[in-house]
């Protein structure tokens, strides 16, 4: 039975911001009650928000072996993604998703990522496929798997293939960038490609992607002032290490030395925000 004067001189300690205190009382309840699942799903949520990830991590885990359902394996591959773990995240989501096909697009989504990030190509088209199937109308996941046929050489089936989505979902951001890839890719056009990016970037104005790619563009179209500019915007969203890494390059290639070693070396300390859209899956 769980001691709940004890539990609420813990949250207590956490709401003072005294973590190691209330670490102690937590780790002396989670002994006590270590098959307590409701204990350690308070737990796990009082981690996560006070940023102590592998703490929730190790609660997380006990709930999964207590109880196999989508729910736990889902937070915990989050957690796992959060840290660029994608191995883990991956295994994670899998099995989510094995227990029940129907789970959020969103995990389909992380979990085609996380193939991506290790490299299983094959792997990222088959859930790419799935994920599609239960959401057949969903453009993130159309996009996802015109990137997947991209990667496994299918480059012409992935254009007809956007092409025909495009047609139907004219308004989505994600077929846009996808296009844009596309034409990269197949005929080398980074001037039209570019024009795909800005569409893409008209239709959402928070697509980190929209504004990642159109970065890169410039970039490669020597175009540094609006490649920095789109960079220093991507920052202002999601502060990642490939931000901040592709900003100190860029300010290098312009022989602005001190910025760019500044933000090349920022790299090391920023975080990556659990926002697919903002990594860059592809191979080439």
């Amino acid at each position: 039975m769980i001691d709940a004067e004890l539990l609420n001189k813990g949250f207590k300690l956490v709401v003072e911001k005294k973590l190691d205190e209330a670490n102690e009382i937590f780790d002396e309840l989670v002994e006590a009650n270590p098959e307590d699942i409701s204990l350690l799903g308070m737990l796990s949520n009082v981690f996560i928000k006070t940023e102590q990830k592998e703490k929730a991590k190790d609660c997380l885990r006990k709930i999964c072996k207590l109880n196999d359902t989508p729910e736990p394996f889902i937070t915990l591959a989050k957690l796992e993604f959060q840290t660029d773990d994608f191995d883990n995240a991956a295994a994670f989501f899998e099995h989510a998703i094995e227990l029940n096909e129907n789970v959020d697009a969103i995990v389909y989504s992380l979990l085609i990522t996380s193939f991506f990030n290790i490299k299983l190509f094959s792997k990222a088209l088959f859930y790419a496929e799935k994920g599609l199937k239960v959401y057949p109308e969903n453009t993130e996941l159309m996009a996802q798997y015109i990137t997947a046929l991209t990667n496994a050489g299918k480059s012409l089936e992935a254009e007809k293939f956007c092409a025909e989505a495009l047609k139907k979902h004219n308004n989505s951001s994600a077929l846009w960038v996808s296009l844009g890839l596309l034409i990269e890719v197949n005929y080398g056009d980074d001037k039209k490609a570019l024009e795909c990016y800005k569409k893409a970037l008209e239709l959402d104005e928070e697509s980190t992607n929209a504004i990642y790619q159109m970065a890169v563009s410039y970039d490669r179209q020597n175009d540094f002032e609006n490649a920095i500019k789109c960079y220093n915007k991507l920052l202002e969203k999601n502060p990642s290490e490939m931000a901040y890494m592709s900003l100190g390059l860029t300010y290098l290639k312009e022989k602005h030395f001190k910025e760019g070693y500044k933000n090349f070396c920022k790299r090391g300390v920023s975080k990556i925000l659990i926002d697919w859209k903002c990594k860059n899956p592809y191979k080439f």
